[in-house]
């Protein structure tokens, strides 16, 4: 079935539109950050001590070893594995 002109026209303007979106996203990066703990386990002052940090042009000395090379290699660590929860009897 061909397409009419305005439909043509409708799938051109939304093409655009999520090229642009597409594209907003190299000029405005999002960080999504998710931090997940107990109740009143300090969620929020460590994310208002991030977002400080970074803000203000902090030290994070937990990521020098990274930006120095100095990482330990992949596979070097032992990896973490998850219990099931029958393991976890009391």
């Amino acid at each position: 079935m061909a397409l009419s002109f305005s439909e043509v026209i409708e799938e051109a303007r939304q093409s655009a539109r999520a090229l642009l979106d597409y594209g907003d996203h190299f000029f405005n990066p999002t960080v999504r950050l998710g931090v997940t703990g107990l109740s009143r386990a300090g969620k929020t002052v460590f994310i208002t001590a991030l977002i400080h940090g970074l803000t203000r042009g902090g030290r994070f000395p937990i990521f020098e070893p990274f930006a120095t090379g100095r990482s330990p290699r992949r596979g070097s660590r032992r990896k973490a594995r998850m219990m099931p929860w029958a393991a976890l009897r009391l």
